[in-house]
């Protein structure tokens, strides 16, 4: 991992999807990869990267495009439906 590299897993599929939206101002780069983990039970989302940009930037309301947290969310919440539709495991 980067200098500023973590990991963290978060239950909640919105903050997932809000995390996904923001990038690195100089490259373009999403500061955190999302990844769906599915357990027997329920959705989780692993978040790598620069995680304490990310939610020092949810915190602060830092200003990102609406369009940009939608699809995110979008993303996130799918991962939840395929579980429950027994697709994904």
């Amino acid at each position: 991992m980067k200098k500023n590299e973590k990991e963290i897993i978060i239950r909640d599929a919105i903050t997932a999807g809000t995390a996904k939206a923001f990038r690195n101002v100089t490259d373009g780069t999403p500061l955190v990869d999302v990844t769906p983990i599915y357990d027997k039970s329920e959705v989780t989302y692993r978040l790598r990267g620069d995680v304490d940009a990310v939610l020092r930037n949810i915190a602060e309301n830092f200003p990102v495009g609406s369009r940009d947290v939608l699809e995110g969310i979008k993303s996130c919440r799918a991962a939840i439906f395929l579980f429950r539709q027994g697709v994904a495991k």
